[in-house]
């Protein structure tokens, strides 16, 4: 075996590396049709495969270059579909063998499923689930209901190539593992059982005494026994998990005497035989429909000449051994390369062991750090065993960050040398490209950057109980939204140059989907855009109106698709479609004689179409309707136009996977059929809408979909979610200490403990005897590492900044603690609040910004003085240079500042189209710009007027002056301009607090006065937000001698202190 591991870590320059190590084995003679190279997604084969090849042309190796088309770049599936096609004659497949698509694949698997599930197996599932807490209305501690259980044994199954022989040994060695926790079994049979429980719960509520016992304890232990009774006397299920739930009451210590025999008899309910049996027959049940189920399946695939994915590489597996196809591989393959191998499935991984002994020479480039692909196959602990197999060489570790800022990468370092301290250190840490003083400029961060790590501390007003998610979000929302109003600077890839912060700069990470679609509503409610990734195509109005559109084409006498035809396309509004309706009606034609709205435009244009839709595919159809009718136009008309238009050709990728399947089966891709399958996907969530992203909408994802893109601005949020392990679930799990490379998936199994308790069930003997096994050790270690490797991937998505929300409450980091910590501990107080901890690494600081403060923090102890190092225009403020200004409110702002404290001016006498806060940011912006820039009348008028706000020159002119106003109150008489813009950061205990002030002015004994600028909230509740802030600003400058004038720009309202 020759197989070179490249370990790159996040932002290491992966691509580059794998780019350079091509190159260099196509120039010592590899021919490029000998490379078999794969990558995890379709875009990633193309920048690959485009990289190589400018690389040859800018070395001048034209030829080379016009050649690497000859290559195999793609996925697994793409490469693994060419190979089988390549070798169907062996396989005894036709050459024009196609894969299904997983969604495909997926559908179909669960028709098998219901052609043997009957009847009486379903009852009997059922009723078993029932008793363990397993249907989908209970819930499970350790797990799902038992359909989600036969969905996760049966990908487990045939990721790992398992058949009946591997599936029966699974059952087997499960119900053996569980056995070894029970305890001898009681003699009573289970109804015996139940006429002892139900004597038991008659003693506690016949005995019981509220009025000797009226505590709360007492009052709910006793509720719990009657509702137990109450089923018991209705002939409903009594679940283990009640039982569980009885041996661990807890009541008042004067009624424990009474309660203290139904709890012990309770307690014994884990030796009852029938409680055994039920887990034994659970496991068994599941796994032999998991093999009855693959093999209805196969069956199923096999008379339609289909195959999916799966099949493909087990195909590709056996096709591998024979010596015919390893004759010609060896002869046509030089070289195996595998990006992002830490994602491989076992099976997949043995198929890249067998290719790289034909080859002869292999490259797998990966960061085991960022496997979290493990519910799609991927197995972590595989790839540890490869890694101890195949030492990576000092040469092969990428060593330098080129994405993230210096502060970023140290903090990484700090936490995943320590979560993955079985990896080397070098293989964890990295060292930054990206420094305040790096050589080459393009790597040299702006000095009017603020600090990378940012901690957002969001004091929650009034109790711990009435703490909540949703509290806690809208708090990270409106402290957004601010931001955007005062956007830091960030470095622009694309145009390689420092610019302000955009909202399409912003990636908000979350564990959940529900949680990102919470954050969108939260933010739509603040009139801030949010990209996310949206199921529903088939409920939006574009897609709707493409839908009319069709019925119309099956049936021009339905008149509801002729309603919202008219209605979605905006020729009429639903008042007066009602009324021609009525019209219509009351006159008393007749739908065959002349159809409804037939002289329209639209439904004319569909008349002449409908001759032609039986003659073309779906998407032909949808392109011609397209074409014909100004659709494109209707939906650019409507609000979020770049989503709709996308979600118009989602529709048409939709279309495409449509028409492949019904190819495949040999059958007409009809309208109806297109209808019916998209309300199939639409039924099982999978109606995808476009997944777009624009410069106005802040990106909303899981960290699972992150992985691979990156933010200048990140916040990572559910840090304070906790993550307990439990020794129940699906696991594989191997017999063997050292992996044989020679059959990676030899002696492998699944083991599948069940939890029977719901969530009652942690203080149960059953429990606590699996808690203190080796079980739960390897499923702690197992579930943390996990964990780790979804923090690293979120954690290095950041370029710029980094956010870190906390809260009080004593909600501590939970997944910060859990990664930090060896024992999996959530409320290890490592990190309480992040800033609470020194953080540095190898000796170098790294500092955190808290911002949102309480008023008993605000007591600082030292400043940064040396504003006009960062920022000098040493203007001098002399009389003329400010143009005239006329009227009252006016002539009063060019009063000396100093003789008044206070002075409030009308609003503006005019409307714009710009929101009320842009307009004012603006306002601002003018106003800074004449005073740095002494900008003249006319070249300002002419800026205003070229401006997309609709300004006429008279309301151009009005902006202008009330610039200069406000300039002449951003410098008070005496005091001369030292800078604009200037960040400030104060510290105490190894926190750091920032401001910025909008300008900064010092008098002729060069004491500095800080001029606060602000725009008052459109509500009461948020301007007595933004007036907090600004006290607390106020404060900290005051503690430190520096007076401060506040702004109110909206009013040109100020205040001095």
């Amino acid at each position: 075996m020759n197989v070179k591991l490249i370990s790159a870590g996040a932002g290491s320059g992966k691509t580059y590396r794998l780019t350079r190590e091509i190159v260099q084995k196509l120039k010592s003679g590899v021919p490029p049709s000998g490379i078999l190279a794969t990558t995890f997604t379709r875009k990633a084969a193309t920048e690959l495969k485009e990289r190589v090849r400018q690389s040859l042309i800018q070395e001048g190796l034209l030829d080379a270059a016009e050649e690497v088309s000859n290559a195999l770049i793609g996925t697994v599936n793409g490469l693994g579909t060419k190979l089988l096609q390549r070798f169907s004659f062996e396989a005894g497949l036709s050459p024009y063998v196609q894969v299904m698509e997983d969604i495909e694949g997926k559908q179909y698997f669960n028709l098998a499923l219901a052609n043997i599930l009957d009847a009486s197996k379903v009852e009997r599932i059922q009723a078993l689930a029932e008793r363990l807490s397993l249907l989908p209305d209970t819930g499970s501690f350790g797990g799902s209901d038992w359909k989600e259980h036969l969905s996760r044994i049966c990908d487990l199954a045939r990721q790992n190539n398992f058949k009946e022989t591997a599936l029966e040994t699974s059952r087997v060695k499960s119900i053996d593992t569980l056995s070894t926790f029970f305890e001898a079994t009681i003699s009573k049979d289970y109804t015996e059982q139940l006429t002892g429980l139900r004597k038991e719960l008659d003693f506690v509520i016949q005995e019981i005494d509220l009025e000797a016992d009226s505590t709360v304890k007492t009052k709910n232990a006793l509720k719990k026994v009657k509702a137990i009774r109450f089923n018991i006397e209705h002939g409903k299920a009594i679940k283990w998990s009640d039982w569980a739930s009885l041996a661990n009451t807890s009541p008042g210590k004067k009624s424990m005497d009474t309660f203290a025999d139904l709890i012990q008899y309770a307690q014994l309910h884990h030796r009852s035989p029938q409680f055994q049996e039920d887990l034994k027959a659970y496991i068994s049940e599941l796994f032999q429909l998991t093999a009855a189920a693959i093999q209805e399946y196969d069956d199923y695939k096999k008379k339609r000449g289909l195959i999916d994915y799966t099949d493909m590489e087990a195909m590709l597996d056996q096709l591998l051994d024979r010596r015919d196809v390893q004759e010609v591989l060896r002869q046509e393959l030089h070289l195996v390369i595998v990006d992002e191998f830490q994602d491989t499935s076992p099976l997949q991984l043995n198929l890249f062991l067998k290719l790289d002994a034909l080859a002869g020479d292999s490259i797998w480039v990966g960061d085991p750090k960022q496997s979290i692909y493990g519910f799609r196959g991927a197995d972590p602990v595989l790839m540890s065993s490869i890694l101890k197999e195949i030492p990576v060489a000092p040469e092969d570790i990428q060593t330098h960050s080129y994405r993230s800022r210096a502060d970023l990468v140290h903090f990484s370092n700090a936490i995943f040398t320590q979560a993955f301290s079985d990896t080397p250190k070098e293989q964890v840490a990295l060292i930054p490209v990206r420094t305040a003083d790096a050589l080459e400029e393009a790597h040299r961060d702006s000095p009017d950057m603020g600090r990378a790590m940012r901690n957002w501390h969001f004091p929650i007003e009034g109790e711990k109980s009435r703490f909540t998610d949703a509290k806690f979000m809208e708090q990270i929302v409106k402290r957004l939204v601010d931001l955007l109003h005062y956007p830091p600077i960030i470095y622009c890839k694309k145009t390689a140059s420092f610019r302000p912060l955009e909202a399409g700069d912003i990636g908000i990470l979350c564990e959940r989907n529900k949680t990102c679609l919470d954050f969108s509503k939260l933010l739509a409610e603040y009139g801030v855009k949010a990209s996310i990734a949206r199921v529903g195509i088939i409920n939006t109005q574009e897609v709707r109106l493409v839908l009319a559109c069709l019925y119309q084409l099956l049936d021009r006498g339905d008149t509801l698709s002729v309603a919202e035809l008219l209605y979605l396309s905006g020729q009429y509004e639903l008042e007066d479609i009602l009324k021609e309706r009525a019209a219509y009606v009351l006159s008393g034609k007749r739908e065959y004689e002349e159809p409804w709205m037939a002289s329209e435009t639209w439904i004319e244009q569909l008349d002449r179409l409908r001759a032609f839709s039986q003659e073309l595919s779906i998407t032909e159809l949808l392109e011609l309707i397209l074409e014909e009718l100004p659709i494109r136009e209707s939906v650019s008309a409507m609000d979020n136009a770049t989503l709709r238009l996308a979600n118009l050709e989602q529709l048409f990728a939709h279309a495409r996977v449509f028409e492949s399947r019904y190819a495949r089966m040999g059958q007409a891709a009809t309208i109806d059929g297109f209808i019916l399958f998209l309300q199939d996907l639409n039924w099982n969530k999978k109606d995808e809408q476009a997944a777009t992203s624009s410069s106005d909408a802040i990106n909303l994802l899981t960290y699972h979909k992150s992985k691979g893109l990156e933010y200048p601005f990140v916040v990572l949020y559910d840090l304070l979610r906790a993550k307990k392990s439990t020794p129940f679930g699906i696991h594989i799990v191997s017999e063997r200490e050292t992996l044989d490379l020679s059959d990676v998936l030899a002696d492998r199994w699944i083991r599948f403990l069940p939890n029977p308790y719901g969530r009652s069930g942690s203080k149960t003997d059953l429990y606590k005897a699996l808690e203190e096994s080796t079980i739960m050790e390897e499923n702690t270690l197992k579930e943390k590492s996990e964990r780790a490797r979804l923090l690293y991937v979120g954690i290095t998505r950041a370029r710029d900044y980094l956010v870190i929300p906390t809260t009080e409450h004593n909600r501590p980091l939970a997944w910060l603690n859990q990664t930090y910590s060896s024992s999996f501990d959530p409320n290890e107080s490592f990190f309480e609040t992040i800033v609470q901890v020194p953080m540095e690494w190898e000796g170098i600081p790294i500092p955190i910004v808290k911002e949102e403060l309480e008023e008993e923090q605000l007591d600082l102890v030292s400043f940064n003085q040396e504003v006009q190092d960062i920022k000098v225009y040493d203007i001098e403020r002399k009389e003329g240079t400010f143009l005239p200004l006329e009227g009252d409110w006016k002539a009063l702002a060019l009063d000396q500042a100093g003789e008044i404290e206070e002075a409030t001016f009308e609003a503006m006498p005019f409307q714009v189209s710009l929101q009320t806060n842009a307009y004012y940011t603006l306002l601002l912006r003018l106003a800074k710009h004449l005073l740095v820039n002494q900008a003249s009348h006319s070249s300002l008028l002419g800026y205003l007027l070229d401006q997309d706000m609709e300004l006429t020159a008279e309301e151009a002119a009005e902006m202008h002056d009330r610039a200069s106003a406000l300039g002449r109150l951003l410098i008070p008489e005496g005091f001369t301009l030292a800078g604009i813009n200037i960040p400030m950061e104060l510290e105490k205990n190894s926190q750091i607090y920032e401001l910025s002030a909008d300008v900064i002015v010092y008098d002729e004994a060069g004491n500095q006065t800080a001029v606060l600028c602000y725009i008052p909230g459109e509500s009461a509740a948020a301007h007595e937000r933004v007036i907090k802030k600004l006290s607390k600003q106020k404060n900290m400058l005051k503690a430190h001698g520096i007076s401060c004038r506040l702004i109110n720009v909206a009013r040109l309202q100020w205040k001095d202190f």
